[in-house]
């Protein structure tokens, strides 16, 4: 399995940057894939899969273009000060709460592990 090295990352970022892309909001794997990969997951981050070392540096120039014709409008700009938590899509299923799978649900403390 062949990695990314940080310089590689570095020029990835470079290219969202110039989109004003939010950086939290752009995950870049350090491992390769085979032809490289961009998509935008429900939650509006941006995935980013570059290709092995060798075709590296014939898609890094591509890159932006392909970024353009994904749907960024869920993802953060760089100008948004406090990007939400939070950014799911209208046809997304419901998030439910973790509270219902504990236990001690309801009660002011947590029970003692011990009878």
């Amino acid at each position: 399995m062949k990695l990314l090295s940080s310089q590689q990352v570095q020029r990835i970022y470079e290219v969202t940057d110039g989109l004003g892309v939010h950086r939290n909001w752009v995950v870049v794997p350090l491992a390769t894939g085979a032809g490289g990969a961009q998509r935008v997951l429900p939650d509006g981050k941006v995935l980013v899969v570059a290709p092995t070392e060798h075709a590296f540096e014939a898609w890094l120039p591509e890159l932006r273009r392909k970024l353009c014709d994904l749907n960024l409008s869920r993802t953060p700009r760089q100008d948004d000060h406090q990007p939400p938590l939070k950014r799911r899509a209208p046809e997304a299923p419901p998030g439910s709460s973790s509270s219902r799978y504990l236990p001690w649900r309801g009660r002011r403390s947590r029970p003692s592990d011990t009878p």
